[in-house]
């Protein structure tokens, strides 16, 4: 179960999954973030029906990420990571 932390500009009393909190430490929720970051809700403009079929394609198409996969791109990054970190110490 989530826990409920209030929004310090509202007070309403949310999820924590829908709360996020400022660059101050403030947690405010989703409406009033985007009050406080200068973007009002009239601001924000539904996807066109174009634009919605193109997601979900996408979203359809798109294999799942297995943990196997998963754990050799971590490798590989982590590699990357160590040759990198091995040529800056070695000039």
């Amino acid at each position: 179960m989530n826990k409920k932390i209030p929004c310090d500009n509202c007070g309403l009393y949310l999820d924590e999954v829908y709360i996020h909190k400022n660059k101050d430490g403030k947690k405010y929720c989703n409406d009033c973030q985007l009050i406080t970051s200068g973007i009002s809700p009239s601001d924000i403009k539904p996807i066109s029906k174009k634009g919605l079929e193109k997601v979900i394609k996408a979203a359809v198409n798109t294999l799942p990420l297995k943990l196997k996969d998963l754990k050799a791109k971590l490798k590989k990054e982590r590699e990357e990571k160590q040759k990198l970190k091995d040529k800056k110490s070695s000039k």
